[in-house]
């Protein structure tokens, strides 16, 4: 009975029915089930962020249009679509980037903002003393008898640009005025 299958009388009106069942099939399961767009407004991941550095001027959020199958998208969320900006091998200053996005479960059609200006700085931190300084003279009826700081020291972190622009001292001085 195989062997009359494949037998040249009639094949082709097996092929044509075969492609005519393949057509019907994909129009049915378009109709029933379409491919539709949706956008999504979602968090911008910042990766490969080497280690002491700090990224400035970026969005947090990002718009992401995709496209799949209608029964797809019925159960998606943001979650589900990711946006982000890769900062491997980027060094100090402005950075012109692309914003790369994923959806496993479609296409990606669009991102925007498409590219993003950022900027990469390294963070400095210091520990510093702090001291105070007594400005003018107490009234006759008072006296000034001890000065106690709490805490005794205090950590800064700042961006490098900042510690280009500003000089650093040993101390944090904080004034006092009395009268």
């Amino acid at each position: 009975m195989m062997g009359n299958f494949f037998d040249r009388e009639n094949m082709l009106a097996r092929v044509i029915a075969f492609l005519i069942a393949c057509a019907l099939w994909m129009y049915v399961m378009n109709e029933q089930n379409p491919l539709v767009e949706r956008n999504y407004v979602v968090n911008l991941e910042l990766r490969n962020v080497p280690e002491g550095m700090i990224v400035l001027n970026t969005p947090d959020k990002v718009r992401v249009k995709v496209q799949a199958q209608r029964t797809v998208l019925g159960d998606i969320t943001e979650k589900e679509v990711t946006a982000y900006v890769d900062f491997a091998d980027k060094n100090i200053g402005q950075q012109a980037l692309p914003v790369k996005a994923q959806f496993n479960q479609g296409t990606v059609l669009e991102v925007y903002p498409n590219n993003i200006y950022a900027y990469l700085d390294s963070v400095t931190e210091k520990v510093m003393e702090v001291d105070t300084r007594v400005i003018g003279i107490p009234a006759s009826d008072f006296t000034l008898s001890k000065r106690e700081v709490i805490p005794d020291s205090v950590s800064m972190r700042w961006l490098e640009l900042w510690h280009l622009l500003m000089s650093v001292s040993e101390k944090m001085i904080f004034k006092l005025k009395v009268h």
